[in-house]
């Protein structure tokens, strides 16, 4: 009898608590981490590194069990590992799994078609200027390599990156721009003594170093940022080119590179400490765009009418204006979110009112904008009367459509045709919220 009972005690399962195997990653797919691929390289600090696997104990905690060979044979260490090391193991291997398909391509192809056709009609043209080539076979030849690269290198480069819209704005804003602001650069540094090499020369060179490093500056940007600050940059460009006037720097090239650079950073200093004051999208930046030298406008067309005939005079009350028109454009896209149609609506009908505006006046002295008294103040009227008046009908619909989707409502059809329903269900849910 003993022996029966000893035998049945033997036999009996004991039941422990044992620690669970999970993987790695959160889908599921990656339960061992070994030396075949990339990824081993996170267990450098273990020579000699075979695999390593995860595993979670029953009271929720988890920890590494990292086998390594030493000496020609396998060790085996457990290490803890906390919620948040986990959790930034797990990150890293995402990422180091993330596909084409996973990365944020809304851009790429924007920042391809701006990189292929700079090449095509700039760089293929300033880059062999810049280089001195003096054959024409030898040009025609460098123009279809560089026209080609700027689409193969670009396009190899972004293969496995994310291209966001707003990192392919800034590549554009950066790949145009960056052209006047290489002439303007080259200006401060050559002078008056600048040559048509050393133009072609800076102004390639900044272009390319001004569109990648917008790209990678922007790579987590929404595209109303890169709108703002770029379109900001524009206008201090443009008050640069005001400030160079109004101080009479026309034949001294150091001097108008000076002034057009200065007021670039200005503006682009502005617009980027505007970006984040808010989340403005496309169709904010736009707007306030249009507001800007709709204020300028109204400036200029204010000192033509009363024919304040100095150059110096009309600069600086243009610059006025843009500033004031900048304040108040920023006011008015505060919490709008106006989307990129909206906005390009906006822009059209000020456009269209400055050319109805300016249309009358020819009708009206038959003179031309430039000798003409009232050119600038109608089409200044136009423009305004554009802007606002478009502006108030795409505000309508912007808070109509807001207004209208706080109201939410549910019919159910089931009590219409089951007395159960009827008693525990309503036919008609309505929610609105304020």
């Amino acid at each position: 009898m003993k022996r029966f009972f000893l035998l049945l005690l033997l036999g009996i399962p004991t039941v422990q608590a044992q620690d669970e195997q999970v993987p790695f990653d959160e889908p599921g797919k990656h339960w061992k981490i070994d030396s075949r691929g990339e990824k081993w390289t996170w267990f450098t600090d273990y020579q000699g590194f075979q695999e390593a696997r995860l595993f979670k104990t029953p009271e929720g905690e988890f920890f590494l069990e990292i086998y390594y060979r030493s000496n020609d044979k396998i060790f085996r260490i457990r290490k803890p590992l906390g919620r948040e090391e986990l959790q930034t193991l797990r990150t890293q291997l995402s990422y180091s799994q993330m596909d084409e398909r996973e990365f944020d391509r809304d851009g790429r192809i924007k920042l391809l078609i701006t990189s292929t056709a700079a090449g095509a009609l700039v760089y293929g043209f300033t880059i062999p200027i810049a280089m001195n080539v003096q054959s024409s076979s030898s040009a025609v030849g460098l123009y279809m390599v560089i026209t080609g690269s700027s689409f193969y290198l670009p396009y190899q480069l972004t293969k496995n990156m994310n291209v966001s819209d707003g990192a392919a704005t800034m590549h554009y804003f950066g790949t145009t721009r960056g052209l006047l602001h290489g002439l303007f650069i080259g200006n401060i540094f050559s002078g008056n003594k600048s040559s048509g090499r050393s133009a072609a020369g800076f102004a390639s060179a900044v272009s390319v170093s001004e569109a990648w490093g917008g790209f990678y500056l922007a790579r987590h940007w929404q595209p109303g940022r890169s709108e703002i600050i770029g379109n900001m940059g524009d206008v201090g460009l443009l008050c640069g080119g005001l400030f160079s006037a109004a101080n009479g720097y026309d034949d001294r090239a150091r001097k108008v590179g000076s002034s057009f650079m200065t007021g670039a950073i200005v503006g682009i200093g502005t617009g980027y400490w505007l970006s984040k004051q808010s989340d403005f999208t496309r169709g904010d930046a736009y707007v306030l765009r249009d507001a800007s030298y709709l204020g300028g406008l109204g400036a200029l067309a204010v000192s033509r009418l009363f024919q304040w005939n100095s150059t110096s005079g009309q600069s600086y009350t243009t610059m006025a204006g843009m500033g004031t028109g900048t304040a108040l454009g920023y006011q008015m896209v505060q919490y709008k979110n106006f989307s990129t149609s909206q906005g390009i609506y906006i822009t059209l009908a000020e456009s269209a009112g400055f050319l109805l505006g300016t249309g009358i006046s020819y009708m009206i002295e038959k003179k031309d904008i430039y000798n003409s008294r009232i050119a600038l103040p109608l089409g200044f009227v136009g423009a305004t009367a554009g802007y606002y008046g478009m502006y108030s009908i795409q505000s309508t619909e912007q808070e109509s459509k807001t207004s209208s989707s706080n109201l939410n409502y549910f019919i159910n059809p089931l009590p219409m045709i089951s007395k159960a329903a009827r008693r525990h269900q309503p036919m008609l849910n309505l929610s609105y919220q304020f």
